[in-house]
């Protein structure tokens, strides 16, 4: 039977934490358990038979979630029933290992079928995401890895669409006013914080912080 190539997994990369800043306050160290790893884009597969190792390629989205089952699992749920409660503000990395994650679990249980989620970049930045999961129709593979080395892949089907703001503004203010909402929600890294690099302090200078400070900008 074919099985996920542990090796790769599509443009998605999975960075290791970046070395502490000795500029900045020391924190405790974590033991990474279970580390939940995001890979987006393409799922290779390879075969062992007589013939050696014969490796395809399979383009992820709607279409091919019936030639991965029973490779991988997918979403055991019609996903064209799944209603949009949910609207994330941040489709990254953390969202799709975890929220999107428990979403999954749900609706593979036949549970939550209005919890659904929009998902939202707000950033011209987010283009390229928004880019990939709109060809994948909001499909991704999630790889968990555990502390012993071994490694589990499934298909998260929670995520109905992506939208960018910036792009499609209007879009986004009807998702988020739609009766059918319920949740707003976001998750941001460290990293989504303006902060000096040498004080550790809060900078009102950058361009988006003054951008925002006006006022006058779109409500976004």
């Amino acid at each position: 039977m074919p099985v996920v190539d542990r090796r790769a997994a599509g443009r998605g990369r999975v960075a290791e934490p970046p070395a502490a800043d000795a500029r900045r306050r020391e924190r405790p160290p974590v033991v990474d358990r279970a580390r939940k790893c995001v890979k987006i884009d393409v799922i290779y597969l390879v075969d062992e038979n007589e013939n050696g190792t014969v490796r395809q390629t399979t383009k992820l989205n709607a279409r091919a979630l019936s030639s991965l089952d029973g490779t991988v699992p997918v979403p055991a749920y019609d996903r064209s029933q799944v209603r949009s409660g949910i609207v994330h503000l941040g489709v990254g990395g953390f969202h799709r290992a975890h929220q999107a994650m428990y979403l999954d679990a749900l609706l593979n249980r036949g549970e939550a079928l209005d919890w659904g989620i929009t998902g939202v970049g707000l950033l011209p930045g987010d283009a390229g995401i928004n880019e990939v999961l709109t060809a994948q129709d909001g499909l991704y593979t999630l790889v968990e890895k555990d502390s012993d080395g071994s490694r589990r892949a499934r298909v998260i089907g929670s995520l109905q669409r992506h939208l960018l703001a910036p792009q499609d503004p209007e879009a986004v203010l009807a998702r988020l006013t739609d009766p059918e909402t319920k949740i707003v929600s976001l998750t941001i890294t460290e990293g989504g914080y303006p902060l000096d690099d040498v004080t550790g302090e809060f900078d009102p200078d950058r361009p988006g912080v003054r951008e925002d400070a006006r006022g006058d900008a779109a409500p976004m």
